[in-house]
């Protein structure tokens, strides 16, 4: 289920907390969320990117709870770029 805030100047994305995914696409880490999918592509809508100098890049306005959640993953977490090869990070930190 979506819902949607409108204020004056936009509209504010409600995401539903379990709903909200982080996926390495070599270049950064993708935030998407699982509630809303597109009807022409068929794909999850993506929310934010997130640098591998962890510089976070929204697409959707979203709700606080939401900001709040990624900006402390990009803050927090240093995720292994796979399974495979867990000594390579995906963030570039020093």
């Amino acid at each position: 289920m979506q819902l949607k805030i409108k204020t004056m100047e936009k509209e504010i994305l409600i995401i539903p907390p379990n709903s909200l995914r982080f996926g390495h696409l070599g270049n950064g880490i993708i935030v998407y969320t699982t509630a809303i999918e597109s009807i022409q592509t068929r794909d999850y809508l993506t929310i934010a990117h997130i640098c591998i100098d962890k510089i976070v890049k929204f697409y959707q306005t979203v709700d606080s709870k939401t900001v709040r959640k990624i900006k402390d993953f990009a803050k927090n977490e240093n995720p292994s770029v796979s399974f495979t090869q867990t000594e390579q990070k995906v963030f570039h930190t020093l």
